[in-house]
């Protein structure tokens, strides 16, 4: 009976040891068989980033102001980014992150954060067809000049709604009468994007121009026009500093640069007039990193040299360092 009792005690420690070892070898095989991020895997993620002075740039959080401390919880609406993890061609729907980005979702697991700091080298790359190169020297001008007596300006202006709304502060509406610089002008067409004004001028309207004044001749239905009001000997101001009208002739004036402003103002900001005798130049003394307002959007300044300069017009976090706070949503194994 007792030899039983023995049998039935070896029994059953050999069966809790089976039993420990079982339960053992599965915890070990579901926690090594947890998905980690892998070269050619497909990852959702959510993220923040932001320059080095803290101001984000992109987010996948919607509708919601963030800062690079906000939490990237539950409490958010996201629009996940989905990237395959090679620099080659991506699975379809998804795209290649930067390498910096890439590198530091390696190894991550599914629910995991990390702050991944992306230094320039490993970071967005510049396109150079957004970079065009400018002259220093913005103008040479002689001084002895002919111009038109007589301009001709296009009767309906066409300006974007944003310059509108901004000019006058107002939402356009077809018959409106605003203040123009020399007349009054009514809106006659409104669209989603833009506003067309018609200006309102009579015959015998002055327009203060320079280098002198200019008198309304004629108004068509397409047309202003207008005649430059000088006289021989006259002396003018212009953009550079003054002019004497040396002669008028049925179509043209001549005239004189007689003296010369030490700068002109221009986009690019305060430049210097040189004078090189018979003719002057405009040259432009850009500031580095200073943001200019182009039609092509707005550029930066770079790489100045004695004769010119860049203005790139990438976005301002290519070449810059990066941080992106990411957490992985979920990963897809490659086959």
């Amino acid at each position: 009976m007792a030899e039983s009792s023995n049998n039935e005690r070896k029994i059953l420690g050999i069966v809790i040891i089976a039993l420990v070892a079982v339960a053992g070898y599965v915890g070990y095989t579901a926690l090594s068989s947890e998905k980690t991020v892998g070269e050619n895997d497909v990852v959702q993620i959510n993220y923040i980033a932001w320059y080095e002075d803290g101001t984000v740039f992109a987010t996948t959080i919607v509708n919601e102001v963030v800062t690079p401390d906000t939490v990237l919880d539950s409490s958010h609406r996201y629009r996940p980014r989905a990237y395959t993890i090679s620099q080659g061609t991506p699975s379809k729907g998804t795209s290649t992150p930067i390498l910096g980005l890439q590198q530091g979702l390696m190894g991550m697991k599914e629910g995991e954060v990390n702050t991944i700091v992306i230094p320039p080298e490993l970071g967005f790359s510049a396109d150079p067809e957004l970079v065009s190169t400018v002259s220093r020297t913005f103008g040479t001008f002689t001084k002895e000049q002919t111009g038109e007596l007589y301009f001709e300006y296009d009767r309906v202006l066409t300006i974007s709604l944003a310059q509108y709304t901004q000019a006058y502060g107002a939402t356009p509406q077809v018959g409106d009468v605003i203040s123009l610089v020399d007349w009054d002008g009514t809106v006659v067409e409104v669209t989603d994007s833009t506003v067309s004004i018609r200006g309102d001028a009579s015959v015998g309207d002055i327009m203060d121009m320079k280098p002198w004044q200019q008198e309304v001749t004629e108004v068509t239905d397409d047309l202003i026009i207008t005649m430059g009001i000088v006289e021989i000997g006259g002396v003018y101001e212009n953009a550079f500093g003054t002019v004497e009208v040396t002669g008028v002739t049925e179509d043209t004036v001549s005239f004189t640069q007689i003296t010369l402003n030490e700068t002109y103002e221009t986009a690019y900001g305060p430049a210097d007039i040189i004078d090189d005798g018979n003719s002057f130049r405009v040259f432009l003394n850009p500031e580095e990193g200073a943001q200019i307002s182009t039609s092509s959007g707005t550029g930066t300044i770079k790489n100045i040299t004695d004769t010119s300069f860049s203005l790139d017009f990438n976005p301002a976090y290519v070449g810059a360092t990066i941080t992106f706070k990411v957490i992985v949503d979920k990963i897809i194994k490659a086959e």
